[in-house]
């Protein structure tokens, strides 16, 4: 790969690196004191709207960005590049006005379905950030096609802060009852699209003044706008489906797992606080999957590029680049869903006061690594132009999702709706590695990440049988511990046993000086 790009993705892929870990840290850290004041049942009326406000997150910083930033790359002149940036603006405004209709319209039947008719105002309040989705899609997906992250970086950053102080103050300031207090907190989305918009327009009209101008002058003919709608449904279902996969799980849960808990025989009220400590597990999974996604995220343009100039040029190899891919996260992920599993209990403690639910959020996010190797799976059939099979996988994994949670619920009540999900992942990440064909490491390799794994875990719990986890402050010291123990174990064998390259190392934060000296000097 030309140096120069490689520098730019690794540093694109660094700063979007550390702005969605800044994000998800924030995301999980205000929900502590947000879900302090509001309790369970307050957490509950949040968590059940969050899927329609992730929804529109999720499209405007994942699928749509990465399905405009594929066209993109493929297209050397300028002017076609502008007819496919305004042609995509006008479908997704379309897509973006027909899912507010669908949500502030439909707000009652979804609240019923729901099985609470209160939460109509909640669902209404949520629905106007899904109109910021046009904007913010299409200003990201250029930036990523020309791998120019540090502006979708920015904006992440600054969403994200408007967003949680807009969402505070609704607790802190508002009186009245839950469901008020989170239908104002729900328009900390619309607050934190708009900050990103700003940001984001800020940087276009800095550094792409030639392309603003033949904007400005641009005609779109049918032809371009029907191409452009063909790779949509072909294309972009595929983008969307695989971004909102765990929004897509959550929502199952919003929409049935209330209704099979009261089947289970609790009454409303421990109902929806059940459903709020199972909903603890959403921001710690995300947390620990925001590098595996930032990874993908950057790989997309480059793995188009890649298999497009395979047959002209050896100058990419979309084999290569495609391994290293998969050697990355699933490295990142193994390491990342052992160590979660581990430190569950103290961050439990530590993020929400109490060890409640301890077996339901193990199980949740025992389903990381299936999903990070998944992504990183439908990252190269995009790559390779391949969405058939990607399209059969999500609906096979909705399917699962729904029937554990009418099946196992009832049962085993939270613990089951845990279960559901991380079987419904598992479906996902062996249908996507089959129908990927990909390999990146041989069997004699894995065997050494699972020692490497075991130790960490031995370490990690014998830290915590040892020092005691009475309250928040002793969970902290223990959790830091902890931490810090599994970070050594894991960086050092990584690299003392070579398992990543050295510019594998550098799509890691802080992975180039990793890749030269490992944590210890010696």
């Amino acid at each position: 790969m030309n140096p120069y790009r490689l520098k730019k993705q690794v540093k694109g892929a660094a700063w979007l690196t550390i702005a969605a870990l800044f994000v998800k840290v924030l995301s999980a850290v205000y929900r502590v004191p947000y879900q302090n004041m509001v309790g369970n049942q307050g957490f509950y009326i949040f968590q059940q709207v969050y899927p329609l406000f992730g929804l529109s997150q999720a499209l405007a910083l994942n699928s749509l960005p990465q399905f405009l930033a594929s066209l993109f790359v493929e297209e050397e002149q300028l002017e076609k590049r502008a007819q496919v940036i305004v042609a995509t603006f006008g479908l997704v405004t379309i897509l973006s006005v027909a899912l507010f209709a669908l949500f502030y319209g439909g707000s009652t039947y979804w609240a019923q379905w729901m099985g609470d008719s209160q939460l109509e105002p909640v669902i209404k309040s949520a629905s106007w950030s899904l109109l910021c989705i046009p904007i913010l899609s299409v200003l990201r997906g250029v930036g990523q096609a020309q791998l120019e992250l540090v502006p979708t970086a920015v904006s992440m950053v600054g969403e994200q802060i408007a967003r949680v102080l807009v969402i505070l103050s609704s607790a802190l300031f508002i009186s009245g009852n839950l469901y008020t207090v989170n239908t104002m907190a729900m328009r900390g989305g619309v607050m934190g699209s708009g900050i990103g918009i700003v940001i984001l327009m800020i940087c276009s009209i800095r550094k792409k003044p030639m392309m603003l101008k033949i904007l400005s002058r641009l005609k779109i003919d049918r032809a371009t706008y029907a191409y452009i709608m063909q790779r949509f449904m072909k294309e972009a279902l595929v983008f969307i489906g695989f971004s909102l996969l765990l929004i897509s799980l959550q929502a199952i849960d919003a929409l049935n797992l209330l209704s099979r808990l009261l089947t289970s025989g609790l009454s409303f009220a421990t109902a929806t606080a059940e459903k709020g400590i199972y909903d603890r597990a959403q921001p710690i999974f995300q947390m620990g999957a925001i590098i595996a996604i930032s990874i993908t995220t950057a790989f997309t343009p480059v793995l188009r590029q890649a298999h497009r100039q395979s047959m002209k040029s050896v100058e990419l190899n979309a084999v290569e680049q495609e391994q290293s891919l998969l050697r990355v996260v699933h490295l990142i992920s193994l390491f990342a869903t052992v160590g979660l599993y581990v430190v569950m209990p103290q961050l439990n403690i530590v993020l929400f006061k109490t060890n409640e639910g301890i077996i339901a959020l193990r199980l949740f996010c025992l389903g990381l690594y299936p999903f990070c190797m998944a992504l990183a799976y439908q990252t190269i059939q995009q790559g390779r132009r391949q969405f058939a099979t990607g399209l059969f996988t999500l609906i096979l994994t909705g399917m699962t999702k729904s029937i554990g949670n009418w099946l196992l619920v009832p049962i085993a009540q939270i613990n089951g709706a845990a279960w559901s999900t991380l079987i419904s992942l598992c479906v996902t990440f062996i249908l996507m590695r089959h129908f990927s064909n990909s390999s990146f490491t041989q069997w004699r390799e894995i065997r050494q990440h699972i020692i490497a794994v075991t130790v960490m875990l031995g370490v990690c719990l014998s830290i915590a049988y040892v020092l005691p986890t009475t309250h928040r402050g002793q969970a902290f010291i223990v959790l830091m511990m902890q931490l810090g123990c599994g970070a050594v174990i894991g960086i050092e064998w990584i690299y003392r046993k070579k398992w990543l390259k050295e510019q594998e190392w550098w799509l890691l934060p802080m992975g180039e000086r990793f890749a030269r000296k490992g944590i210890w000097p010696f």
